[in-house]
């Protein structure tokens, strides 16, 4: 299984003049809904959005089947993956996801696999989400993941890789672990000069104090706030308050990715996930290096003391609350590929679990569409459902405003004004259910 050529599943060319006839809109530029939209689709923009009736539709346009009195909202943007193999595109349009941010990983450096898979779908080679991406993750000297991060020792060190990594294409630099506070102070201080934003975890030298006056421009998984090992707030509990309202003043933003404290789990307790549908979407080498990895860490973990970050939920769930109560800046991630964490679906389990953190529907569905585009600064081109945007769209039998439960009445999925039916969807999945059951990757 390799890449799925736009011509495999799309009913119409990018040029055709489509039509969501009688539709109910989400805009997410605002909370509600409006109805009876006729929304005008051509050359992969949303072209006018009229009052059902308003206007006649022209005679060459071609109907989407089935989208009187259903929802249309803008497409998902998972703003922490790690892509690791071709067939995530795939997984990812199929539970709506259109856009989404990568986090870098090993395969940067001179093969640059994440740009040639971002310039394939500008390009509409294959089908994918627009990609926004870093390179290779930077750590320091004392990383847990050297084999798999780039090692920076001197300032010149910094520099260099900074402006390679700019002069390459890429969207912004992913910081990893083992910087001391000098580096990480000189990592943000080239990156700006540069005109590249950072993102990523905080080393363990850095305060999140310092993070925040640095103006990192996204911190992840809430480090710095909580001990995701430990069990416990890093910093204070009668402080937190006053970081939360540190981090509105500095407009930093947070990617929580709760998924991923509630998938580091104990082999015991993994072996549960291996049960769930989704897994036969992965490949078995796949599986079985998750595995191998949940083992391993368990052995590790007594030997360090480490609780699993699963235990720290409580303190996961607070922390998105206060961030969330004090309007602070919040996106969607999931951070797959880490172990039982899979593309697309994981986006949808997440949307649940910021619901249960007690933000709204509709709260939870602005992390992964305006908030997205507005971080990116791409607010003109996409996260909404208005005129001029990109046509990145989900149709949805129910209304997820009542319910988030209501992302999963899926009907369609539009990709850059190309659309694909949930009937050619679920032919897909099968298609990669099957090859996994003949190949290992």
């Amino acid at each position: 299984m390799r890449y799925l050529s736009p011509d495999k599943i799309i009913i119409n060319k990018p040029e055709s003049l489509m039509v969501f006839k009688d539709v109910n809109i989400i805009p997410m530029d605002q909370e509600g809904i409006i109805k009876h939209q006729n929304v005008f689709i051509q050359n992969g923009v949303i072209k006018k959005i009229l009052n059902a009736g308003e206007e006649s539709i022209p005679r060459e346009a071609i109907y989407i089947n089935g989208s009187k009195g259903k929802y249309l909202i803008a497409g998902l943007a998972d703003m922490h993956v790690h892509i690791v193999h071709s067939n995530d595109l795939l997984l990812f349009i199929s539970k709506g996801i259109t856009t989404v941010r990568n986090m870098g990983s090993f395969y940067a450096g001179k093969y640059h696999f994440h740009l040639r898979l971002k310039n394939k779908v500008n390009n509409q080679e294959v089908i994918g989400p627009q990609i926004y991406t870093a390179g290779s993750m930077l750590c320091g000297s004392t990383s847990m993941i050297p084999l798999i991060c780039k090692q920076l020792k001197t300032k010149d060190d910094i520099r260099r890789v900074i402006l390679k990594e700019k002069q390459a294409g890429y969207d912004f630099i992913k910081i990893h672990d083992g910087l001391s506070l000098a580096q990480y102070s000189d990592v943000l201080r080239i990156a700006h000069e540069s005109g590249m934003d950072v993102a990523g975890h905080l080393p363990d030298e850095v305060t999140l104090n310092s993070a925040l006056n640095l103006r990192q421009r996204s911190i992840e998984h809430l480090m710095g706030y909580i001990n995701a090992f430990k069990d416990d707030w890093v910093i204070k509990k009668d402080e937190i308050d006053q970081y939360i309202r540190t981090t509105k003043e500095h407009d930093v933003w947070n990617c929580p990715t709760m998924i991923s404290f509630q998938r580091i789990q104990s082999f015991k307790r993994s072996i549960e996930f291996e049960e769930e549908d989704e897994l036969k979407l992965v490949p078995p080498l796949a599986r079985w290096l998750w595995r191998y990895f949940t083992w391993k860490r368990d052995r590790e973990g007594e030997k360090k003391g480490y609780k699993y970050p699963q235990k720290c939920l409580p303190y996961v769930k607070e922390t998105i609350q206060k961030l969330y109560e004090a309007n602070c800046n919040l996106l969607l991630g999931t951070d797959t590929h880490l172990p039982y964490i899979i593309p697309g679906f994981a986006t949808h389990r997440e949307l649940e679990n910021l619901v249960s953190c007690g933000i709204s529907p509709y709260q939870a569905l602005k992390t992964a569409t305006y908030n997205a585009a507005k971080f990116l600064n791409k607010l003109d081109e996409f996260g909404t459902v208005s005129e001029g945007k990109r046509a990145d769209l989900i149709l949805l039998d129910q209304n997820p405003l009542d319910n988030i439960h209501n992302m999963k009445t899926q009907l369609g999925v539009m990709v850059n004004g190309r659309w694909i039916t949930q009937i050619s969807i679920e032919n897909i999945l099968q298609e990669i259910r099957n090859h996994y059951r003949l190949s290992i990757i």
